[in-house]
């Protein structure tokens, strides 16, 4: 089936044979056993990065700078513009890839819980 223009994004229908896989890949998800892996990785470079960005800033001590965590939700961003079908939602029956990249941080400070979406990252 053609795509389908919408505000903001395009919705990509399936065929009915890829919508029966994609049900019995969710049902495989939620009822069978499975186990996640993980990786170590070096950061030296983004570190680095880090403190050069934050010495540029010239921040007082009691300013926090350009965190980690900052600087992986920008790599997020910049990948999913860079892969734009890695920018997609699934929607039942075709895949939604949106034409901007929003990203949805949820951020604490110990009494309270803010979830901001920053938008055209």
């Amino acid at each position: 089936p053609p795509p389908v223009p919408g505000v903001g994004y395009t919705d990509y229908p399936l065929s009915p044979s890829a919508t029966a896989i994609a049900a019995q890949l969710a049902q495989s998800k939620r009822d069978v056993p499975h186990y996640y892996l993980t990786v170590d990785l070096n950061l030296d470079s983004l570190l680095e990065l880090r403190s050069s960005l934050n010495q540029s800033l010239n921040l007082d001590e009691d300013q926090a700078g350009i965190s980690v965590n900052d600087l992986l939700i920008k790599a997020a961003a910049c990948a999913m513009k860079a892969v734009p079908s890695a920018n997609a939602s699934w929607m039942g029956t075709a895949v939604r890839v949106y034409d901007s990249v929003d990203i949805n941080v949820a951020v604490g400070n110990g009494s309270a819980l803010y979830s901001p979406v920053v938008r055209d990252c």
